[in-house]
């Protein structure tokens, strides 16, 4: 064997080399990425569980976030800003899933799940009332995707109208209570 073909023959162990390198760090990226998008996907559902939480937990915070839906005009001050909280959070949920969403981590539909539920709760009668009072506080960007999603879907009602126990407090329900 000549040193050309010794040379060639380590070309060619190094070209191999070089390639199974390269799949190597093609493999770990997409682990990577996978492991990013599945992470930022859990903190969104861990977000509104810690949110759904704090509401199983505080009977005060359940009556003023339904009454909100309906009543506002009729809570005061202090339960209005308490309701206003609430759907900050509804807000940048949807904010956050969208983002998500531009970034390939979730579905076109479970964005549009968040869209329409932050949506809806702005399509209440008290949803928007504080809309109205107050969509500048959101952000130019949170406040445009709310504004394209209540148009998008605008004469759909609301998620809540169709919830027996989410009724407006003097609207009968569909279980005879």
């Amino acid at each position: 064997m000549n040193w050309e073909a010794i040379g060639a023959v380590g070309e060619l162990v190094g070209a191999l080399g070089v390639i199974g390198s390269l799949v190597y760090l093609a493999r770990s990226i997409r682990h990577g990425t996978a492991a990013a998008n599945s992470s930022a996907h859990r903190d969104l559902l861990r977000n509104w569980q810690v949110t759904t939480h704090q509401l199983f937990q505080n009977p005060d915070a359940r009556r003023i976030t339904r009454e909100g839906l309906y009543e506002y005009d009729r809570m005061s001050d202090d339960e209005k800003y308490q309701f206003f909280l609430w759907m900050i959070q509804v807000t940048f949920q949807a904010r956050i899933a969208d983002g998500l969403f531009r970034e390939g981590t979730v579905s076109l539909a479970e964005r549009n799940t968040w869209l329409d539920f932050a949506a809806s709760n702005f399509r209440t009668p008290g949803g928007r009332q504080l809309w109205e009072e107050t969509r500048h506080v959101y952000g130019a960007e949170a406040m445009a995707l709310i504004e394209a999603r209540l148009a998008e879907t605008e004469g759909t009602g609301h998620w809540a109208e169709n919830v027996s126990f989410m009724k407006a407090p003097d609207a009968p329900t569909t279980r005879g209570g």
